[in-house]
């Protein structure tokens, strides 16, 4: 489990790929994540309710913490917020994005699952060392071959008028390199278009860019060595 400064911190070093543009989150991506996790509590929950969506929160498991609470974060809750800041990049809209996050998060978790175990001895020699083939590639998103990634799959097919009380109608699912093609082709059929999000790559990046996050306290800046 993570606190959201170490989650935002690797958000931000796998979005940048290794190109050093900043050690320190940019206040954009802070403010983004904060308005997803935000949006995401006041949406709430009813598990009751006929849309799945409804049924769980996105980027906590469990129920969030109360006002001077702190959250903790999974890499699985990791993996949903830099996919919906991805999603959001590509101009889809924030609460079709929440809904669509919330109905794929248990198929989301169970990727995470199987797609960690491939990288997890590499990841954790990298952590040890810092340096070395494997830190470079988990620093620029590069440690899984191609025939090893994991992609999202989305339509392009939208409700603009979608709200908080409405299911969304974009379809959306998680396929293996071998079936990505045939899947892209058969949503291509009847939309013309499909939105791809490649996940592996970032599981491993995300879980080690966790492992070795500067642990801060809220509203502090990281403790320097030796403090």
């Amino acid at each position: 489990m993570y606190k959201r400064n170490q989650v935002e911190w690797a958000i931000w070093q796998t979005l940048d790929r290794g190109q050093l543009a900043s050690d320190d989150v940019p206040a954009s991506l802070r403010n983004t994540l904060r308005r997803l996790i935000d949006v995401d509590r006041k949406l709430s929950t009813n598990t009751r309710a006929r849309e799945e969506w409804q049924y769980r929160f996105a980027f906590v498991e469990g129920a969030p913490q109360g006002r001077g609470g702190e959250n903790q974060y999974r890499l699985e809750e990791t993996l949903a917020l830099w996919l919906s800041v991805q999603c959001l990049a590509v101009g889809l809209p924030q609460t079709e994005v929440l809904q669509s996050i919330r109905a794929l998060k248990p198929t989301l978790d169970a990727a995470v699952e199987r797609i960690l175990p491939r990288a997890k001895t590499r990841i954790t020699a990298a952590v040890m060392a810092r340096q070395g083939a494997d830190a470079r590639a988990l620093r620029r998103r590069e440690l899984l071959a191609a025939d090893e990634l994991v992609y999202v799959v989305t339509s392009s097919a939208t409700d603009q008028a979608a709200s908080a009380h409405r299911s969304v109608s974009r379809t959306t699912e998680i396929v293996a390199a071998a079936k990505l093609s045939a899947v892209v082709e058969a949503y291509c059929r009847s939309d013309s278009r499909a939105l791809v999000f490649e996940i592996a790559n970032p599981v491993a990046s995300l879980a080690y860019f966790l492992e070795i996050s500067p642990l801060m306290k809220r509203g502090r800046r990281p403790a320097q060595a030796g403090d």
